[in-house]
């Protein structure tokens, strides 16, 4: 028998746990964020949405219609409060599709929940609120064959080996700039444009060190391994 395509959500599976089946999904994407200044007398605005070079988005709004079926009263009850606790749950956190596979959003029901009782079954319509971009399982540069998206991945050489300075590229496909976790076997310094950035050895993750979407030329200057860990966002 072919497998119910469902959701996951902390550990737990719409259809394997509760036996909810999907009527229809709606994920359009997020609406960017605007942000506009106008002046006395002047025509149109100023638009600084892309001031620190992304487009900036809003929450996206994930909505899902099941169906489940039920014996009687009190196992309609039993059921729904079932599912009402497991929809609720924790804050934000990953929602898996299985017909997104790779990919997965951060989400919460915030309590739009609403039960639809019929004889025997009962339509639930849910609500989530999301991190406007979908992340990736899979560390970017992974050589992992079986699960590579030959229209969205894409190879490439995320560790390297430095002798005192090296030029390297690495090439961000997702939709936005990426802050990546940096891996040093010693001190370096990462030198993109005009700015030098100052890692110590070991793992860490600075936030004024971004990979901006696209190409990004990098110069590295140190003695050691150097890689460069993340996971690419899309919309």
């Amino acid at each position: 028998m072919d497998k119910v395509c469902g959701i996951i959500k902390s550990n737990k599976h719409s259809y394997d746990d509760f036996g909810l089946k999907i009527i229809s999904r709606e994920f359009n994407p997020p609406s960017k964020k605007k942000v506009k200044e106008t002046l006395p007398y002047m025509n149109g605005c100023y638009d600084f949405s892309s001031l620190y070079g992304d487009n900036v988005y809003e929450e996206r709004t994930i909505k899902y219609v099941f169906d489940f079926r039920y014996k009687d009263k009190i196992d309609f009850i039993n059921k729904k409060i079932a599912i009402t606790d497991w929809l609720t749950s924790n804050s934000k956190e990953p929602l898996y599709d299985d017909l997104i596979p790779g990919y997965y959003f951060i989400a919460e029901c915030e309590g739009s929940i609403k039960f639809s009782e019929g004889y025997i079954d009962c339509e639930v319509t849910v609500v989530f609120n999301a991190y406007p971009f979908k992340i990736s399982t899979l560390q970017d540069g992974h050589d992992i064959w079986d699960e590579f998206n030959f229209e969205l991945d894409m190879v490439q050489d995320t560790k390297f080996e430095v002798e005192n300075i090296k030029n390297i590229q690495l090439y961000n496909n997702g939709a936005t700039g990426i802050n990546p976790v940096v891996k040093c076997s010693n001190d370096m310094e990462i030198v993109k444009g005009n700015t030098t950035f100052k890692f110590k050895a070991g793992e860490s993750k600075s936030w004024s060190f971004k990979l901006d979407k696209g190409l990004n030329d990098l110069t590295i200057k140190g003695t050691g391994t150097i890689e460069f860990k993340w996971y690419k966002e899309v919309l």
